[in-house]
């Protein structure tokens, strides 16, 4: 027979343990709503462990549990029958804000509460038990008529079919003549590597700052833990990578200590590195196959892909090109048009956004001069005439072949995006001799950030979190001009 029967109640559930009886090779265990359960007139659930959590149960009710154990031999005579009686949980969110010889109690609504019952107390460890009830009570309630300088303690409960709910964690405030001050507001919490940077603006007459923390939502000064003094920006170390952590933050001053922020939360990462090359044309046919490929990686070297984050550009999804290793798209961009790069990793859900406005130079500002055909043998040179609308940008040169294949410069041997920078205060550019043998092609020109041929670190517009290093180059491809090498 199996000893040290429980059943333990919880929100719409019973778990029910016992110790493991020698030579037994599973467990029965029979319940019921009404005392007296046997293996007769219970309901049995055949081959439990424990603990065994029964759910799908009605708050309110209580039921009554007996375990049998097994063997070759056969069943054995039940244990002590015990019972659990399950109650509503607690309401949360629960608030205490002090005023002028009054305090301000809140909390969140629960689903299938009809009313709330508040219980306070002037010392700590108030219960239904010990506790002065306020029946009936509405959120945000008012309590008047308090003495200033002494702490009150509260605890709240909901009341619906399944009866009164068990109360709510212990909350408190101190009356006083001057009000605390308000909480902060604009809480922002960023991920790091193992770290959380938390950021508030400042609260007028505010002294101090605590934050609270936990790793379970609904945070709260009696909940968490508490960070005394902590100054904005303040950095938490230590943290576990891909676990979240949830934040509120308080004012403090002489008059007391304000209720808390809104809840924040992150989770701590490994900084992905980004590299983001987002290119347009202006008019025409695409011979690319790709106008934007974003690179996301663990380090600075792209030794190990990131593949699973969703990559946007202006709202319109990026698919991941295994083959490239990159994620790829066509997206549409108007001359002049704003440009949002958004990256969220799928595992922790941290999100990575830049934005830039695409380079709005007419066509004929920046499009080059070259003959219609020059010998293989011998340079050929490309003309422009510069122009204060390219400011900010660098010209970009290439030749593409007749299927739409980027020949010059080579991509994998120069240069990283097989494009050519030119600066723009620059007239000219030659190809050298024997760059491409005979046959029809296009030189392609444009306009884009400085750096987009090797998409070199620190050169592009920064994305916010991500490693140092990465950035986002803008380019905008304005001429396919036909060329044969003879």
């Amino acid at each position: 027979m199996p000893v040290g029967v429980t059943a333990t109640p919880g929100n719409g559930q019973v778990t029910i343990a016992w110790t493991a009886a020698t030579d037994a090779t599973s467990y029965n265990i029979y319940w019921s709503t009404s005392p007296g359960v046997t293996p007769a007139n219970g309901t049995k659930i055949t081959g439990a462990s424990s603990p065994y959590v029964q759910t799908g149960l009605i708050n309110g009710t209580t039921y009554y549990y007996i375990v049998t154990s097994v063997n070759s031999h056969g069943e054995s005579t039940p244990s002590p029958e015990v019972s659990a009686t399950l109650v509503l949980p607690g309401p949360t969110g629960v608030t205490a804000a002090p005023g002028n010889g009054q305090v301000t109690i809140a909390w969140t609504a629960m689903a299938d509460a009809t009313l709330y019952n508040i219980y306070w107390s002037t010392a700590p460890g108030v219960t239904p038990a010990n506790g002065t009830k306020i029946t009936g009570a509405v959120s945000p309630y008012v309590q008047t008529g308090l003495n200033n300088g002494t702490t009150y303690y509260y605890v709240v409960t909901a009341v619906g079919g399944a009866g009164e709910s068990a109360p709510s964690s212990e909350v408190s405030a101190i009356p006083s003549a001057a009000p605390a001050p308000p909480a902060p507001a604009e809480v922002i919490a960023t991920p790091g590597n193992t770290q959380v940077t938390i950021v508030w603006t400042a609260v007028t007459d505010a002294t101090s700052y605590n934050i609270y923390w936990s790793t379970i939502p609904g945070v709260t000064p009696v909940n968490g833990t508490k960070i005394a003094g902590a100054a904005s920006p303040y950095v938490q170390f230590g943290l576990i990578n891909n676990t979240a952590y949830y934040y509120v933050v308080t004012a403090v001053n002489a008059n007391g200590e304000s209720t808390p922020s809104s809840e924040v939360s992150a989770i701590p990462s490994v900084n992905p590195f980004i590299r983001a090359t987002v290119l347009s044309l202006t008019g025409g046919a695409n011979p690319f196959g790709w106008l934007q490929q974003v690179s996301i990686c663990t380090d600075s070297s792209c030794s190990a892909a990131i593949t699973d984050a969703l990559v946007t550009i202006n709202e319109n999804i990026l698919p991941y090109n295994s083959a490239k290793g990159q994620y790829q798209g066509n997206v549409v961009i108007a001359p002049g048009a704003q440009i949002n790069l958004r990256v969220t990793l799928a595992l922790v859900g941290n999100i990575y956004t830049s934005s830039a406005t695409q380079f709005a130079a007419s066509a004929s500002t920046i499009a080059p001069v070259i003959a219609p055909t020059w010998l293989h043998t011998s340079a050929i040179q490309m003309n422009w005439t510069t122009s204060a609308s390219t400011a900010g940008g660098t010209y970009m040169v290439g030749i593409i072949n007749s299927g739409g294949t980027i020949v010059y410069p080579s991509p994998a041997a120069l240069v990283r995006n097989g494009v050519f920078e030119v600066p723009t205060d620059a007239t000219t550019f030659t190809i050298p001799a024997n760059s491409l043998t005979p046959g029809s092609y296009q030189v392609f020109s444009g306009i884009a950030t400085p750096g987009i041929s090797m998409n070199a670190s620190g050169t592009g517009i920064p994305i916010p979190g991500a490693l140092p290093g990465s950035g986002l180059w803008v380019g905008r491809v304005v001429a396919f001009i036909p060329v044969s090498v003879l």
